[in-house]
């Protein structure tokens, strides 16, 4: 009779240069599977940086963006604090707080953030530093 304990799987996946790869396989409205990439966590000093960050990905292709409010939730796990999301996915980060690409539609010189201690998403003036971080939607990989 087979062992039926089941088998632990990481969720992440440690890639070259700092990335990661989420192993959830997310679903699209078409019914088309895929997974997230993650980039390592970029310092930015001001909104000027942030969208200099996001240009930047226009040019290195691939499909990387700023990531927005909802991507950044997924990475969280709320059972933990400070950081509120596994080690594989915070590289050695504990607090402050991650720049998201939802700037908020009634002045440019707010956007949404993600807290890296609890895990909670505000807004707050682009004008302070804090973190971004990219993203990309990939084929599963096997």
């Amino acid at each position: 009779m087979p062992d039926s304990a089941a088998v632990a799987v990481s969720r992440w996946t440690k890639l070259e240069e700092g990335c990661v790869r989420d192993n959830i396989l997310y679903t699209r409205l078409d019914g088309s599977q895929f997974q997230r990439e993650w980039s390592p966590f970029l310092p930015v000093n001001s909104h000027y940086d942030i969208d200099k960050v996001a240009s930047e990905c226009a040019l290195l292709g691939g499909g990387w963006h700023v990531a927005n409010p909802q991507e950044l939730f997924t990475t969280l796990n709320h059972a933990k604090y400070n950081p509120a999301m596994d080690e594989e996915i915070a590289g050695g980060k504990t607090g402050g707080w991650v720049w998201t690409s939802q700037i908020d539609p009634s002045d440019s010189s707010y956007a949404f953030y993600v807290g890296l201690g609890h895990g909670g998403v505000s807004w707050g003036t682009r004008s302070g530093g804090g973190l971004v971080r990219l993203c990309r939607e990939v084929s599963p990989r096997q």
